[in-house]
């Protein structure tokens, strides 16, 4: 139903899973911890992540919205691959 991956120019889009996006890496981007984030979130609606677990349990919500057509959440990479 949804795009696996969406590729623009500049940035790849791509399904917000266990399979393209690693727990550790979403929540080193992500997490409480960094003195940044607080920008990151003010738009978004959801807290940073407080753990590696909160990583995953997001990763597993967004799998199984996906699943089920729910909705579709993607991870947002530069063209170099890296997460954004």
């Amino acid at each position: 139903m949804f795009p696996e991956t969406i590729e623009t120019d500049s940035l790849v889009l791509e399904r917000l899973s266990p399979e393209y996006v690693d727990a550790l890496e979403l929540y080193e981007l992500f997490a409480r911890s960094r003195d940044d984030v607080s920008a990151v979130f003010e738009y978004v609606p959801q807290d940073p992540y407080s753990s590696v677990k909160d990583a995953h349990n997001q990763l597993a919500e967004a799998e199984a919205s996906w699943d089920d057509g729910e909705t579709a959440q993607y991870a947002v990479r530069t063209v170099d691959g890296d997460l954004a």
